[in-house]
This record gives structure tokens, sequence and C-alpha cells, in this order.
């Protein structure tokens, strides 16, 4: 009788550890089976996009999963071109003659306007250092090889140059960086290397991945120069020029960043009159005369399928939601916090009208259509990051008004209401929800007397 005894106690602990790993099988499955759309591209947008698709799915009406991976403007584009990726993030448009020779109609959604800059580790500087096209493209082309070179010292007069050699660093990845910034130089006939997301630098140019690997290298070499965006180099510390434009005036980011977009680049840029062009490839914002236009500045991309009927049901919902969201007040206004600028009235009207166009999936017929949401994405949810503050992969860190995000940890109670709400959704043990493990206690104190039972033979 004993020993049928143990062996029950024991068979009963091994059914509970059995029954609560294949509980946690089913949990886990659950979670992995949330809505997935996955995007990739600019590394220059990369904080604010991954500010961008979390609020979004925190925040929104039914749990889903919105991943970005941050690999440059040209492979991101390329992804979503061979269907790996179901959209992009790009500093650049498409370019006129691959976007003509598509197999398929895609938009080029404009959701900002970025500032790049010069950035640098030139120490005691009492000012910003002035740069022009000539002066910066003879750095990179590796002809001006000194801080202390007459052609620096002429167009900042009052600074203490070093007398020191000057170490560049380019992008060796296909980047829109690469692209915006080739332009500027170009405006100058002294630069002799290409135009485009990728080109071949001089061997003097150290060559790096990404702008985290601009901004890694500049923070660990002194007298350093190369480029990146406005705001990565903010959050990272990192020093940046002040370029000369075409007026002839020498202008720091966060003096566009500061004022009004239509004062800075005005109305009179041409712009085609739907997204789904590949004309976008002729608009720049680089050529305005005004006298405050900074002269390395454009729009960021969000880009997708015109047709997403074959993404399926709520995946292409979701994509078409998001173009909606960046496009809201909740995302535009509050673009300065990360160092962009938002969209003047006349790209955003034109970016609206073009999502009536866009295809969807056929909502499916199941025993849980009930329980779908209309609407994936709460459009009247303002940004912010405090759902998730960790590095992007740029380097950056999640900024709101210039002061550090609150970190994960410190959710308000309504969040965390709503985190608990999503996971019970799931099918997630209540207990667990809230974070207690009593399911898990019983096994193991069940199983422990089991065996003690044994041992000692008090059963």
């Amino acid at each position: 009788m004993r020993l049928a005894t143990q062996r029950l106690c024991c068979i009963l602990g091994l059914l509970l550890l059995t029954e609560g790993h294949t509980r946690h099988l089913q949990q886990s499955k659950s979670v992995s089976n949330l809505p997935l759309v996955q995007g990739s591209g600019s590394t220059a947008a990369s904080t604010l996009w991954r500010s961008i698709i979390a609020n979004a799915s925190a925040t929104g009406n039914a749990p889903f999963s919105l991943t970005y991976d941050a690999v440059g403007s040209g492979q991101g584009q390329k992804s979503l071109f061979n269907r790996a990726y179901d959209y992009a993030v790009s500093d650049v448009p498409i370019p006129g003659d691959v976007y003509n020779g598509l197999d398929r109609p895609i938009l080029q959604i404009p959701f900002a306007i970025s500032a790049l800059d010069a950035v640098h580790s030139v120490s005691g500087l009492s000012k910003p250092l002035n740069l022009n096209a000539f002066v910066f493209g003879a750095i990179l082309q590796c002809t001006i090889t000194r801080w202390d070179d007459p052609a620096i010292r002429a167009i900042n007069p009052d600074a203490k140059l070093p007398s020191a050699d000057i170490f560049p660093v380019v992008r060796v990845d296909s980047s829109g960086s690469t692209e915006l910034v080739t332009n500027y130089l170009a405006t100058d006939p002294s630069w002799a290397l290409a135009v485009g997301k990728s080109l071949a630098w001089p061997k003097c140019a150290q060559q790096v991945q990404g702008s985290e690997g601009i901004l890694n290298y500049i923070a660990n070499q002194k007298n350093a120069v190369g480029y990146a965006e406005y705001g990565l180099a903010r959050v990272n510390n990192i020093a940046y020029a002040a370029l000369q434009n075409a007026a002839g005036n020498f202008v720091r980011p966060d003096q566009v960043l500061a004022s009004n977009v239509t004062d800075i680049f005005g109305t009179d840029f041409i712009i085609p009159n739907s997204t789904v062009s590949a004309a976008w490839a002729n608009v720049s914002l680089m050529s305005s005369r005004r006298p405050m236009a900074y002269p390395i500045s454009g729009l960021e991309y969000y880009n997708i399928e015109l047709d997403l009927s074959a993404k399926g049901y709520p995946q292409g919902l979701i994509l078409k939601e998001l173009a909606q969201y960046i496009l809201s007040d909740a995302v535009q206004k509050p673009m300065k916090w990360f160092y962009f600028a938002p969209l003047p009235e006349k790209i955003k009207s034109i970016a609206k009208m073009d999502l009536d166009r866009i295809v969807l999936p056929k909502r499916p017929r199941t025993a849980d259509d009930n329980n779908l949401p209309n609407k994936w994405i709460n459009v009247y949810q303002p940004l912010s990051a405090q759902a998730l503050n960790e590095p992007a992969s740029s380097g950056g860190t999640f900024y709101n008004d210039e002061r550090p995000l609150k970190p994960k940890d410190d959710m308000s109670p309504e969040f965390k209401k709503k985190l608990r709400d999503e996971y019970l959704s799931l099918g997630g043990s209540p207990n667990r929800a809230m974070g207690s493990n009593y399911f898990l206690w019983i096994i193991v104190i069940v199983s422990i007397l089991a065996v003690l039972s044994w041992a000692l033979g008090y059963i």
C-alpha cells in the first residue's frame, strides 16, 4: 500500500510538471503567433522609427508585433522589392529607373524631414566648425589632409584649428545618408567622385558600416570627420558643423528644426501629385536659395506595396494604418523631440490622398471575428517612447524634449494594465499575467514532497 501511494505521488508530480511544460509551450506559441509586420532600412531614422512602431504596437487596439532592422536605406529598399520584408524606411526616394523597372507599384510616403551634417571630433573650438561643399568634399577625397589647411582657415577665421592630420570616415554600405551628402558635395565642381548610395572611396578614408560605425569611430578618434544624421549626433554628444548653403550662409541643423519648415524651404519646391510615382527621385529640398535653408536635408520615406492583399489579414491592414499613423498629428507634432522636422501640409495632403487607393486583404470570417478590431493602430495616441527605452542600432537612445525617457520598468499603471489585458487575450494565466508563479510553485512543492515521502518512508 505504501509503495503504491509513493508511486502515485511521484506520478502526480510528473504529470503536473508535464502539464506545466505543455502550458508554457502553448503560451509561447500563442505569443509567437501575434500578427507580425517586418521592415528594414535607414539607420539614420532608426531612433525615430523604432519609437513610432513601439508606440503604435503598445497603444494599439489589439496585440500585434512590428519589427525593424536598421540595415541602410539601399538594402531596405532591395529587401522590399524582393519581398523579404513587408516595408522599407529610406532617407532617399527609389531611383527613377529602378522604380520604373519594378514588377508592382510601390508607395513612397514621406513622413519626416531629416538633416544630415558633418560630424567631427576636433576639440578646442569655441564655436561650430564651418564647412562648405569644396572643403568637405576635399577632405573626403583626401586632397585636404590637415586641419590647419588654408582653405579651412579661410572659412573659420576666428577658430583655433589644430595643426593635426584629418581622419575622414565614410559609409561602406548602401546608404541614403551617403547619397544625400554626395549630392551636396557635387554642387562644387571639384567633387570628382560619384553621387549615390555607395561609391569607391579613397583608401585614406576609414570605411565603416552604418551610422553607428561613423559615430563610434569619431567618438574614439581625435580630429576625425564624417557624416551622420543630426539627431544621432546630438544624442551621442558628437560635435556637428555649420554648412554653407546655396545662399552663401553657414547654417546649423538645429536652426532648421527651430524654424517653420515653410520658412526654410518655401512652398515652391516641386513634388509629384501622387506617392505612386518614380518622380520622387527628382524631389530635392537642397536647392533652396532661402537665407536659412539647410543644404543637406531630405525626406524620410515609408515604402509599402500599393496592393497589400497578398500580405494577408491583418498584416495588410496594419501596414496601411501605420501609414495613417505617421501622417497624423500624433506623430507629426512631436517630430522635433527626435530632431526631425514635420512635413509641410502640401506634402502631407498628397500622401494622405493615396492611402484610399491601397488594396487591402479580405477580412476572414472566423469564430473570433467579433473579437478583432476594426482598426488596429490608435492614430490618436501621441508619439512617445514610454513603451521602449532600448538603444537604437545606430547608437542613439530615445529622447523626449532632450530628457532621458522612462525605462521599461517605470511603466504607468495604465500601460501595465494594457499589457496584462493583451496577455490574457492570448490565453495566458491570470496569475502569471500579474507577475506571479503560483502554478509553478505548486508543481515544485508537490514534487519535493513526493520525493521526500519516497525517501523517508513517511507515506
